[in-house]
């Protein structure tokens, strides 16, 4: 839908924007859950500890007492509530991470004896939230709940006190807990070296989970399962010297295809696998940095991603003329990777990251000297990876890099932005242009709001910011809202809000 004028009702004010038609918004605190200026939310990934059920968005906030609370919402102040109170003999909820399954959304305890974290799970209802198991979870770095999902069962690995850090399923019910297949048997553990678990161990394609593993004999190597013990299985030996150690990094899907980093000797070996067979191949030596946050798949085999070189190892570089940090494409085949742009040329980094499907391209951020985060499109080849912002229209300056993910809404590109003369950093959105790429909420006139985290529920656009008199809560961003109250500030109409 293409618009010209944008009316913008912020939860105490209301702006009118400039190129934008059609369409009456929104935005507003939901609940000021931490009284004043103490956050109730952290972190950066709303999506990462809010999961959407039919109910609502459910999400952990922390209260006083330094406890996570399991809290649901509608987007109204009055449907925002405590789920249930958990509480496990004065342990309660540690970790704020959740684990979204779809009707069922995943997240942990301290089990009554305080020695562990243990598997819980919620519809957004008082009854359907209860404990799965007693097994204790591996929450990974930084506490985040690692998790896989493979049609109605997820997976995540847990340690009973016999096997060690092993694979498991559930389907969700109480008490329905499966070890799939105890790959490093006995005691020990095939979860590895704390190195090779990152922010995603899990990565699905072609009806099959892959996951790095070690059974004792191979090392660190991938593995994948289609839910069975006996299709849980090695799918290359891509060190076959056990001597010199190594682990798996940043795998990436691309349905037909996997793409991994295999770590060893100081340096990162990037691999293709076809997820038909077996057989593997080297993508390239050293990309120093081929992350699977930075990287998007493409039809069925190829991936666009970001990665630097030091020019040794012929991927595009030289040893007189190294690359930094620049997108790339590659598919399936022996070809070499096609460097898509130099955006900052030569070994400096213009580090692409969060690239996301929209208006049938691919964008992403990446930054140039002296210009910030600006977006870019591509659609794969050289000729059609283009800028698309610059700081020299609309009051914007750049984009704000907060470490989470963009969000698409109303047929719009919603992220984190930065004003070009006054600074702060607010809610944008773009339509995928230059001319398109305007203000959606000014919601601090003190400062920076910082609006991140962002996730949707019907037609409720969800996320983290901060204005003037609270910390980090809840917001909420609606299309033709009505309720523009809420229980923590009054209102305010035609200025800037307070």
């Amino acid at each position: 839908m293409k618009v010209k004028q944008w009316l913008l009702t912020l939860g105490l004010c209301t702006l009118t924007l400039a190129n934008q038609a059609h369409a009456q918004y929104t935005a507003k605190l939901v609940k000021d859950i931490n009284k004043g200026v103490t956050s109730s939310l952290t972190g950066t990934h709303l999506s990462q500890y809010s999961g959407v059920t039919d109910n609502g968005v459910v999400f952990l906030a922390q209260n006083d007492t330094g406890y996570y609370n399991l809290w649901i919402t509608d987007g109204t102040s009055k449907g925002t509530q405590i789920v249930k109170e958990i509480d496990n003999g004065g342990n309660g909820i540690r970790t704020r991470w959740l684990y979204d399954a779809g009707e069922r959304t995943y997240f942990l305890a301290q089990n009554s004896n305080n020695k562990g974290d243990v598997l819980w799970v919620t519809d957004g209802t008082s009854s359907g939230t209860y404990q799965v198991s007693d097994l204790t979870m591996y929450v990974g770095l930084s506490q985040l709940l690692l998790m896989g999902q493979l049609n109605d069962e997820v997976y995540f690995f847990a340690d009973n006190g016999t096997h060690g850090w092993e694979l498991y399923k559930t389907n969700g019910t109480k008490g329905n807990v499966q070890l799939l297949k105890d790959i490093y048997p006995g005691i020990n553990s095939s979860l590895g070296a704390s190195g090779q678990v990152r922010t995603h161990p899990f990565v699905l394609a072609n009806n099959s989970l892959y996951f790095s593993a070690n059974d004792g004999v191979h090392g660190n190597e991938v593995w994948r399962t289609d839910g069975t013990a006996q299709g849980t299985q090695m799918v290359v030996n891509a060190i076959t010297d056990t001597e010199i150690g190594g682990y798996v990094s940043n795998i990436s899907a691309a349905n037909n295809s996997i793409y991994f980093d295999m770590n060893y000797n100081l340096r990162q070996h990037s691999w293709i696998v076809d997820t038909q067979s077996p057989n593997g191949r080297m993508l390239a030596n050293n990309p120093s940095s081929f992350a699977s946050r930075f990287s998007i798949a493409v039809g069925d085999d190829s991936l666009i991603f970001s990665a630097r070189n030091n020019g040794t190892d012929g991927f595009g570089g030289t040893e007189d003329n190294p690359l930094g940090m620049e997108v790339w494409f590659k598919d399936n085949t022996v070809n070499p990777p096609t460097l898509l742009k130099d955006i900052w040329p030569g070994i400096n980094d213009s580090l692409p990251n969060n690239y996301t499907r929209f208006n049938d391209s691919i964008y992403f951020i990446a930054s140039e000297p002296y210009t910030g985060y600006q977006f870019w499109r591509t659609d794969g080849t050289v000729e059609g990876t283009q800028k698309v912002t610059s700081s020299t229209q609309n009051g914007f300056d750049s984009v704000v890099s907060m470490g989470s993910e963009f969000a698409i809404f109303d047929n719009r590109l919603f992220f984190t932005g930065r004003q070009n003369v006054t600074n702060d950093v607010e809610l944008y959105s773009t339509d995928g242009t230059q001319a398109g790429t305007t203000l959606a909420a000014d919601l601090n006139s003190k400062g920076s709001s910082y609006p991140h985290a962002f996730t949707q529920w019907n037609d409720k656009l969800f996320f983290i910011a901060t204005d003037s008199r609270h910390g980090k809560e809840l917001w909420v961003l609606e299309k033709e809202a009505t309720d523009t109250g809420t229980d923590t500030g009054g209102t305010c109409r035609g200025k800037k809000c307070k």
